[in-house]
């Protein structure tokens, strides 16, 4: 049997081989080329997406310690490919989320001022670990991509985020640690986190110690305060992060002397002959953190207000602490008492005595805090006569101005300002003829008040301040003669005493060296009151300007609450200057600023402007431009803000004219009503381009920007002030 040899069938099989061939080839550089790099791709849109998550949790953690708001967050860990039928994937991206173990944070060479418990619990501190010390955690977050191959870790720490490569760490935030107000702010970050995995995974920043409170920091003996901040940056990279950690800082900022990375620890020094405020808060995140409490913290005295003492009992942090217990002690008789939300306990004992307040076991001195007898109490309604006291406001002199015109010569002889809120014309008497039924008390400004005799007591429609240690002149201006005459006349001050003051009306007054009341006219101290305050943080500041030509040899300004203890004052020896008063707490509250020109000892000329630490500038403020002051040639505001990431940035260009003597423009963006963070910078440069001022959360919410030209005294000379709502558009 024969076959055939027919051919025909073999081009079909060779060519069906050839085909699969060429798909399995395909197939091959499909796996091998293009499902990387669609696989790289998706890794990247996941890096980017997880940065801004991180950013997020960032803004979360300052909120939650700025403004014991805290938020939830989350964050996706990983990624997963799609799924491909003929192609394989890699197993999905996964990432992992911690923190690192606790390391110290310290603040050295730096002593605080303050009252007497507020100094000695910080004292103690420093002296137990030879600076101001606390634990902090960095957060990090490491990609485990397949594909993309320059993924970032990201790392959180004191306020900055970055971005570490192989190669270099780039920063994507700002820092708020230090900023152009001299003004330190360290949160602490406590709890333990680690996740890994490709889900994403929830984050509760909690607040442990709202950052509510700040002091005052000075160095010790004039050389550099110190701040060391631990990182986790890996130490290959310390050059890369000095670099960040310098240009976020500002190499311009004359308050910043050398900054260095080594051994794990950012090391920033900042100029000894500087003043500065210290703000501290604590947040959770995780498991395992520990809320503050009083069991280290201390207690201070806060106000006399409406006969009460009122104490407040703070934190490790130097934060308000509610709900810790406080022993009371009046007179014998000890209770018990919880905090309120603001960390106070209030007592108004009966009559006037003496009221301790203490806590934990009242061991340490800083753990107690006294009200003196006769400084608290419902025995305060009652009205002493002619009072002498040592803290009291005595009458030092009276006199006539004429024969219609009384002048009563007050001093307060108390260590803290006092203000005289109401006052009654009380009793009047005149050997023959009629008795005088009313008077015109006169202010500074020229304004005057009618009081009727024995009518009761008039709130003042300018009260009365009298600084510590001053001596104020009081003017009433009758229709008739007085002299010969008795007046008295009543005052209820702002702790709600009353006093009456029994004088003789003859002879003439002895005015201080350089005439006048020490209350003086505009003409004699011009001022400017910049409310730089911080809201959120608690934090009122001013930046006054003061112009004056009397003879003097000290000027003290002096910024005081009317309704609470917070004040901070500035001497100075310049006639024309500026100075940044920073209260420790008080947002909100009337404050008066107040400039006094001094002459061996006696206040010659003053000046007080009130004003609310709300940002909103008086309008009692005066022009302290001079002939051939610079001026504000030009300048631009970009509301460059996020607000999908709740992210607030302004960006600043501005020119100041080339003549005029001139020291700095100073650039604010201030959250208006407490419901967003703040920032600010300062420049020395006439003209600069693209200065970002970046206050962090706020999105959407009202903002003050504010350029100020300061001259070479210090005074602010010129300025723009708008307001804006931060949402990316820019501002009009």
């Amino acid at each position: 049997m024969r076959f055939s040899r027919d051919r025909r069938g073999q081009s079909v099989v060779i060519g069906t081989v050839i085909l699969f061939g060429f798909l399995i080839l395909a197939l091959s550089l499909y796996q091998v080329q293009v499902v990387p790099q669609e696989n790289s791709d998706i890794e990247f849109d996941h890096s980017q997406q997880v940065e801004g998550e991180f950013l997020d949790l960032r803004n979360a953690v300052l909120s939650a310690s700025r403004t014991g708001a805290g938020r939830s967050t989350s964050l996706k860990l990983g990624t997963r490919y799609p799924q491909r039928t003929f192609a394989l994937n890699p197993p999905p991206a996964s990432g992992q989320l911690s923190t690192t173990d606790p390391r110290e944070l310290r603040i050295e060479n730096a002593t605080v001022e303050g009252d007497e418990n507020v100094v000695a619990y910080w004292n103690n501190r420093t002296e137990m670990d030879d600076a101001i010390a606390f634990d902090t955690r960095s957060l990090r977050y490491s990609p485990g991509y397949n594909e993309f191959r320059n993924g970032p870790d990201l790392v959180y720490e004191h306020s900055l985020v970055v971005a570490e490569f192989e190669n270099t760490v780039l920063s994507r935030t700002g820092q708020t640690a230090v900023d152009g107000d001299n003004r330190i702010r360290l949160t602490a970050l406590d709890g333990s986190v680690d996740e890994s995995g490709v889900e994403r995974t929830s984050l509760d920043p909690e607040t442990l110690s709202q950052s509510r409170r700040s002091v005052t920091l000075n160095s010790t003996g004039n050389d550099p305060i110190v701040l060391e901040l631990p990182t986790d940056v890996s130490t290959e990279r310390a050059g890369d992060l000095e670099s960040e950690w310098r240009d976020r800082l500002g190499e311009d900022d004359a308050t910043i002397e050398d900054v260095t990375v080594a051994g794990g620890t950012v090391r920033v020094e900042l100029t000894g002959s500087s003043t500065y405020r210290l703000e501290l808060g604590k947040v959770g995140l995780g498991a395992g953190a520990t809320a503050t409490n009083e069991s280290n913290g201390y207690i201070t005295k806060v106000s006399t207000e409406n006969q009460a003492a009122v104490a407040e009992v703070r934190d490790q942090f130097n934060n308000p602490v509610a709900g810790a217990a406080v022993q009371v002690n009046v007179s014998g008789n000890v209770s018990s008492r919880l905090t309120d939300d603001d960390g106070q306990v209030s007592v108004t004992p009966e009559g006037s005595p003496r009221v301790d307040m203490s806590i934990n076991d009242g061991a340490e001195n800083w753990e107690t805090t006294v009200f003196q007898a006769g400084t608290v109490g419902s025995g305060n309604n009652g009205d002493s006569i002619n009072p002498s006291g040592e803290t009291d406001v005595t009458l030092t002199d009276v006199g006539l101005d004429g024969n219609d015109v009384a002048q009563l010569q007050f001093r307060n002889q108390a260590d803290e300002d006092r203000t005289f809120q109401s006052m009654e014309f009380t009793l009047y008497y005149r050997p023959q003829g009629n008795t005088r039924e009313n008077f015109n008390i006169t202010d500074p400004g020229d304004g005057t008040q009618r009081l009727e005799l024995r009518s009761g007591f008039q709130e003042l429609e300018t009260p009365i301040n009298i600084p510590a240690g001053a001596t104020k002149t009081v003017t009433l201006e009758f229709d008739k003669t007085v002299n010969g005459d008795l007046l008295g006349v009543s005052f209820e001050d702002d702790l709600n005493r009353r006093s009456l003051y029994l004088a003789g009306l003859e002879g003439e007054i002895d005015q201080p060296d350089g005439g006048g009341d020490g209350s003086t006219s505009t003409s004699d101290i011009a001022m400017r009151v910049d409310d730089v305050t911080r809201r959120n943080t608690d934090n009122p500041e001013f930046y006054v300007s003061y112009d004056t030509d009397v003879t003097f040899d000290n000027i003290e300004v002096s910024a005081t609450s009317t309704t609470s203890t917070a004040s901070d004052s500035i001497s100075s020896t310049a006639g024309r200057n500026g100075v940044f008063l920073s209260p420790t707490f008080g947002q909100g509250q009337e404050f008066e600023i107040t400039v006094e020109a001094l002459n061996g000892g006696e206040v010659v000329a003053n000046r007080t402007i009130l004003t609310t630490a709300d940002t909103q500038n008086p309008t009692e403020n005066d022009d302290l431009s001079q002939g051939g002051s610079a001026v504000l040639d030009s300048s631009t505001i970009q509301d460059r803000t996020q607000t999908n990431r709740d992210n607030v940035r302004y960006r600043f260009t501005y020119d100041v004219s080339e003549n005029g003597p001139f020291s700095e423009v100073q650039l604010y963006a201030l959250n208006r009503n407490n419901d967003g963070a703040s920032a600010s910078e300062a420049r020395t440069g006439r003209s600069e381009n693209n200065v970002d001022v970046e206050p962090g959360f706020g999105a959407n919410t009202e903002y003050k920007l504010a350029i100020l030209v300061v001259d070479a005294d210090g005074a602010v000379i010129d300025a723009r002030i708008i307001d804006d709502p931060a949402d990316g558009t820019d501002p009009v």
